[in-house]
């Protein structure tokens, strides 16, 4: 999933109305590119007590899938296979991979063939310790195939997913970097080379 919409916001909320869970579902897009936010405002203590089981089943069905492994990517990054994963909507089945904003693999000779993962696998990026020369998929380890994640997806088409977290695309922020490096210089040359 890309972003979720406004739209999809009232779509939840009503279907949370419709089922008399006094809750409210909103929406904060941050500036600069720094992603979205969601939060659930309860409304009331009393008419919530006891319902939140329910409120989190009827969000999961909205938005979320669980899937297995099935197999790993031919391509690596990074010596990194990523998990491919299956989910199923309305009978029929799609497929996503497991993404990280950024692998940084810190690799030297004298590291043993197994990689370690220095951080949690759940993060947006992932960093690892492996062997230059060989060593083994570490993301087969902490996912094998028939491991279930959570995906998310968008309800209008459900194609467009993510498995367990949303990561926005690293290049984004370097080609908004480089923009605006490029645009500091085009005035420092318009201020001060002579005319």
């Amino acid at each position: 999933m890309d972003e979720i919409s406004f739209n999809d916001i009232i779509e939840i909320n009503g279907i949370l109305e419709d089922k008399s869970l006094n809750f409210k579902v909103h929406l904060r897009d941050g500036c600069g590119g720094s992603g979205q936010t969601l939060w659930i405002e309860p409304l009331g203590n009393c008419a919530c007590e006891g319902h939140y089981e329910e409120m989190y089943q009827v969000l999961e069905e909205f938005w979320g899938a669980k899937g297995k492994v099935i197999k790993y990517t031919l391509w690596n990054n990074n010596g990194v296979h990523f998990p491919i994963v299956e989910y199923i909507v309305n009978g029929t089945k799609y497929n996503q991979r497991l993404k990280y904003g950024w692998i940084v693999n810190k690799s030297s000779s004298f590291n043993k063939i197994k990689t370690k993962v220095e951080n949690d696998v759940q993060e947006e990026n992932l960093i690892i310790n492996s062997n230059i020369h060989i060593s083994t998929n570490v993301l087969k380890e902490h996912f094998p195939i028939g491991t279930e994640l959570d995906v998310f997806y968008s309800p209008q088409n459900p194609n467009k997913s993510y498995v367990m977290r949303f990561v926005k695309n690293p290049a984004e922020k370097v080609l908004f970097c480089v923009g605006l490096l490029f645009i500091v210089l085009a005035f420092i040359g318009l201020v001060f080379l002579p005319k």
